[in-house]
């Protein structure tokens, strides 16, 4: 079953249902030493791709009925309804308009807004690119929404990241400016071949993050 976009399992031992979780937390040696091989059977692709799905994140619009209720909800719109409501048992009339067409006007630019909004976020999640993979010992180019965890990839220049991945070799620059709001470029290098287990909150020079631009290497 599928809920908040994370894929569960039923597990009869625990009686419960389990969330896939991939466990990226491997040591810089292990990183290096075996998965840096890619992924080398085709019945594993086929498993991977099973458990995660594609890798393409779906991002529900919500109607214009529900974003209006949202807004209409909102304290300060309520307080805005009440007064015209009370203007209007008072008889003042063109005041009473006044202030309503003003809510209107503000509710509905706000509608248009979050609207779109939503739709910037839907283009980006839904964000596909070719990209080189290596797998069984060869490269092969395909569409990054056929990626599973445990791929290597050729980082794509002047392009989106597909997903989050860590840097086994090579260098690169890269702009975060869209999560982080830095403007200077982030300089990425590979993750040491050590004991150390990686740690994406951590090892962040050492990983490049979904939706971010890679500007040069």
């Amino acid at each position: 079953m599928t809920y908040k976009h994370l894929k569960y399992y039923y597990s009869p031992s625990r009686n419960l249902f389990v969330a896939h979780y991939f466990d990226c937390k491997k040591s810089g040696r292990e990183i290096h030493e075996v998965w840096a091989q890619g992924l080398q059977s085709e019945a594993e692709i086929k498993s991977l791709q099973l458990t995660y799905g594609k890798c393409l994140l779906n991002v529900p619009i919500p109607s214009v009925w529900k974003i209006l209720i949202s807004e209409i909800l909102h304290p300060l719109y309520m307080f805005q309804i009440v007064s015209v409501i009370v203007w209007l048992l008072a008889a003042y009339y063109y005041f009473c308009l006044a202030i309503f067409f003003m809510v209107l006007s503000s509710i509905i630019s706000e509608l248009l807004l979050t609207r779109k909004h939503f739709q910037e976020a839907r283009a980006m999640a839904l964000y596909t690119c070719n990209i080189k993979v290596h797998r069984k010992g060869q490269v092969k180019i395909i569409s990054s929404e056929e990626l599973v965890p445990g791929d290597v990839f050729e980082v794509p220049l002047a392009k989106r990241m597909p997903c989050d991945a860590v840097i086994i070799s090579g260098s690169c620059m890269v702009n975060e400016s869209m999560l982080t709001g830095e403007s200077m470029p982030i300089l990425k290098s590979p993750i040491p071949k050590n004991d150390s287990l990686y740690n994406p909150e951590v090892n962040t020079l050492h990983s490049l993050y979904e939706g971010t631009e890679v500007t040069d290497f």
